[in-house]
């Protein structure tokens, strides 16, 4: 029987925790930023903002979603909300660098990536493969084929996840995810 990931993400707990450690392992990026951009609506921030866009919607992602055709250089939308926002934030950290008046920070919107939330929700084939597959009485680990990562998933973790993304999600606020993985 399928699973709600939206009653798992609401009730919160080790049930999530476990979900969203799945999603990192077995290198689920469309069911993480489903999660994200659910915690960003609750409280936007240029940082928050900028994170979810590098790590998951840019071209250079290291963990970009499956939905090509929402992102640059497919889709322009996303890209030119940013840059402004982009432009704004990096002007703030200058002027704090150099202990001058800074400009107001840009307050992002809360709706910037509810397009690509819904198109992922809808069409994408892994989230679609986590509902189907996910079994939350089960460890994570026990979650994947064999019971243990395979070489990619590992490199993606210890060489990836570890080092770069989970950090800069917890620096620029997503503070739940910092038990993940």
């Amino acid at each position: 029987m399928p699973i709600d990931i939206d009653a798992i993400f609401s009730r919160g707990g080790k049930e999530l925790i476990g979900l969203l450690d799945y999603g990192v392992r077995s290198v689920r990026p469309d069911l993480l930023f489903v999660f994200l951009v659910q915690e960003y609506r609750l409280h936007p921030t240029a940082p928050k903002a900028l994170a979810l866009y590098d790590i998951f919607c840019a071209p250079q992602g290291a963990a970009r979603v499956s939905a090509t055709e929402m992102l640059f250089p497919n889709a322009l939308q996303l890209e030119n909300t940013m840059r402004p926002l982009r432009q704004n934030f990096a002007q703030v950290q200058e002027a704090l660098a150099k202990a001058a008046a800074a400009p107001p920070l840009l307050l992002p919107p809360k709706f910037i990536f509810d397009a690509l939330d819904l198109h992922l929700r809808k069409k994408s084939p892994a989230l679609r493969s986590v509902k189907r597959r996910y079994r939350p009485d089960r460890t994570p680990l026990e979650n994947l084929p064999r019971g243990r990562m395979n070489a990619g998933q590992r490199f993606f973790v210890d060489k990836v996840w570890e080092p770069l993304l989970r950090p800069r999600l917890i620096a620029a606020g997503f503070r739940r995810i910092s038990s993940v993985a």
